[in-house]
């Protein structure tokens, strides 16, 4: 996969990723295009550590499901992280 420098493509998904009200803070965002034209998104983001890991889990998954809507066919991790 080769990193993808686009600023408003990371502007884009970190606007998505804050419209969860349970996000406190969005860390690194990198994009990388795969074979196929396949979009990789690779984001550390914090939640309250008053969070249970299952809300948290819900949320995470909830963030995805967008990013995928938005990105077709993309492949997307996000890394949890207590604030």
């Amino acid at each position: 996969a080769l990193p993808v420098a686009d600023g408003s493509l990371q502007d884009s998904i970190k606007k998505i990723i804050l419209g969860a009200s349970d996000v406190k803070k969005v860390g690194k965002v990198e994009t990388y295009k795969a074979a196929g034209n396949v979009l990789i998104v690779d984001v550390n983001c914090a939640f309250s550590n008053e969070m249970t890991i299952e809300q948290i889990h819900e949320c995470v998954s909830e963030i995805e499901k967008q990013l995928r809507a938005r990105y077709s066919g993309s492949i997307v991790t996000i890394h949890a992280e207590p604030i």
